[in-house]
């Protein structure tokens, strides 16, 4: 079978790596301000400790906090919270608590009530990453809803709904294509 060039389209690069689930990452300011935003670069990197790596914009308020403060939430979507979701890239003014403005609910400093599970993150290292920041970060805690856990990893991992970003307002949902409100 012919092969084309693939990094010629970088548009399209992306699109043909395995893609990562569309996660929320919540913040809070050294002023204790919650911040919230959608974030599609997101691995597991060991487990024997916890780490995972999250890739975020060094521009974007979540990334200052993070750097400030040295913790964030990782929280997972379910489908009914999608449209909050999408709206979690708008800005808040200085000093709003993005969380609340979406009308989601934070408990225990920045976890959503509203998430699947929540994983909460002290960072290792941050470091340069092309257009993005690499984070890696040790998991000191979890929770996840009730009804959807169980110890068997294959059922736990198909209990989860999971939410791919496609392109703009275009997500893949437990293989269904649905459109967010812009």
């Amino acid at each position: 079978m012919a092969k084309i060039d693939a990094l010629t389209k970088l548009e399209k690069l992306t699109c043909i790596t395995p893609a990562s689930a569309l996660v929320l990452v919540a913040t809070k300011d050294k002023n204790g301000t919650a911040n919230i935003a959608p974030i599609a670069f997101l691995s597991m990197v060991s487990t024997r400790p916890l780490k995972l790596l999250v890739c975020i914009s060094p521009r974007a308020r979540t990334t200052k906090n993070i750097e400030d403060t040295g913790e964030f939430v990782v929280a997972i979507p379910t489908p009914a919270i999608l449209q909050k979701a999408y709206d979690a890239q708008i800005k808040a003014a200085d000093g709003e608590d993005k969380i609340a403005k979406l009308g989601l609910t934070a408990y225990d400093g920045v976890r959503i009530k509203e998430a699947a599970a929540n994983i909460v993150c002290k960072v290792d290292w941050i470091k340069e990453g092309g257009n993005h920041k690499v984070i890696c970060a040790d998991i000191v805690a979890a929770d996840i809803e009730e009804g959807l856990y169980t110890p068997d990893m294959a059922e736990l991992r198909s209990s989860l709904s999971r939410i791919f970003h496609l392109d703009g307002n275009e997500f893949l949902v437990d293989g269904d294509k649905v459109r967010a409100e812009k």
